[in-house]
């Protein structure tokens, strides 16, 4: 790979800017208190086409967007309630 074309695949860009909250398009937050860190999705996964997979503990679901569309709502799959990840892999 060129000089230019790792350049310009490190461009930082905005892929979407999410809110907090339970909405499809709001990712779980937990401000942080006087013994407590802020918590929040902290697993990341970028697919093989561009799509990105985000684990959204606090809400029990794993949001997967799509990068070029940033207005689509993203997709959702709920997790069962007695599970608690910490981290994803997608296959």
């Amino acid at each position: 790979m060129s000089a230019a074309r790792l350049e310009a695949a490190a461009d930082d860009r905005l892929v979407r800017n999410f809110v907090p909250g339970t909405e499809p398009g709001a990712v779980g937050m937990i401000e942080a208190g006087g013994d407590t860190d802020t918590d929040g999705p902290q697993a990341i996964y970028a697919g093989e086409n561009g799509e990105i997979y985000i684990l959204d503990q606090i809400n029990g679901r794993v949001l997967q967007i799509d990068p070029t569309d940033p207005i689509k709502p993203p997709k959702t799959l709920e997790l069962p309630e007695d599970v608690r990840p910490t981290d994803i892999v997608v296959d």
